[in-house]
């Protein structure tokens, strides 16, 4: 988890809000969206691996669901299909919610160099 985690904050400015429709902000090497309205990241595929580096995905997945980290709507996946405005489309992502972040971590998010990017996780 620890990986994860590094990685979410190392990277935040990579990931675009995925509920504007925002051509004008569109970065051309995502790792994912941000969902504020589910308080969650959504990871693309290649994100996720490199996030939790050599690990077993499925194994993290298992861990993530048992401490409910992680958001699935298909049935036998470990993904979150989700309408992104940007692209048109409902990719698989991995879900993990922001809840992953610590209180203190979630300081340095806010205060990270995107600065536009505030997250209210109602906690």
């Amino acid at each position: 988890m620890e990986a994860l985690t590094d990685f979410l904050l190392r990277f935040r400015g990579r990931f675009q809000n995925a509920s504007i429709d925002d051509e004008g902000g569109f970065i051309t090497e995502s790792f994912g969206y941000i969902d504020l309205k589910e308080n969650v990241f959504l990871l693309n595929r290649p994100a996720f691996q490199q996030a939790i580096r050599q690990c077993d995905p499925r194994e993290v997945c298992r861990e993530l669901i048992r401490r409910k980290l992680l958001v699935t709507n298909e049935p036998d996946r470990h993904t979150y299909k989700k309408q992104i405005p940007q692209l048109n489309s409902r990719p698989r992502l991995y879900a993990v919610r922001f809840a992953l972040l610590e209180a203190d971590l979630r300081e340095a998010w806010d205060a990270g160099d995107s600065g536009t990017l505030t997250v209210d996780t109602g906690t």
